[in-house]
């Protein structure tokens, strides 16, 4: 009973929660604290609970995917109350955001309102500015570019090698 009532209302998003007690927990483990209680910074706390927020809002979207294009606003809600009924999408929280970007902004503008929170999460929960979280998203996506540049390089020698072969063996 209580895992179909957080199925309902965090959706997808039941997976994240014994994944942050998880983590919380290697976290004490780890640190040793003894007699001293953790020091909890709340701009972090609010920043965590603005990422679990646009999370569940972006899971919505994800399940949101799946309606018919040609589904009016009480058509959406149906299928948003079938979508937490089932524990899919974002659970009853994140359906009802969803609703409420969609029914006041469009379906695109509400998009953008949730990767701004998710921006707003992460500066809140890495204490940092847009500046530094461009300057590692910036380098990165450098990273990831020359990395996969040296796939394709070993690929493409592995293919003429392979091509080589074949030719001498032909012959």
């Amino acid at each position: 009973a209580v895992h179909r009532i957080i199925g309902q209302l965090l959706g997808w998003g039941t997976i994240a929660l014994p994944l942050a007690m998880f983590g919380v927990g290697m976290w004490l483990i780890v640190r040793h604290f003894g007699d001293q209680a953790p020091v909890i910074d709340p701009i972090r706390l609010v920043g965590a609970a603005l990422a679990l927020l646009g999370g569940l809002v972006a899971l919505q979207y994800i399940d949101s995917l799946a309606y018919p294009s040609a589904c009016g606003h009480s058509c959406m809600e149906r299928l948003i109350e079938q979508s937490y009924l089932n524990g899919e999408g974002g659970g009853l929280v994140g359906g009802w955001l969803y609703s409420a970007l969609v029914s006041n902004l469009t379906e695109i503008s509400g998009f953008v309102v949730v990767l701004m929170v998710m921006t707003f999460a992460a500066m809140m929960i890495t204490r940092s500015s847009v500046a530094e979280l461009a300057v590692v998203s910036i380098s990165l996506s450098r990273s990831l570019r020359t990395r996969l540049s040296q796939y394709a390089v070993a690929r493409r020698a592995a293919r003429l090698q392979a091509g080589a072969q074949l030719a001498m063996t032909a012959e």
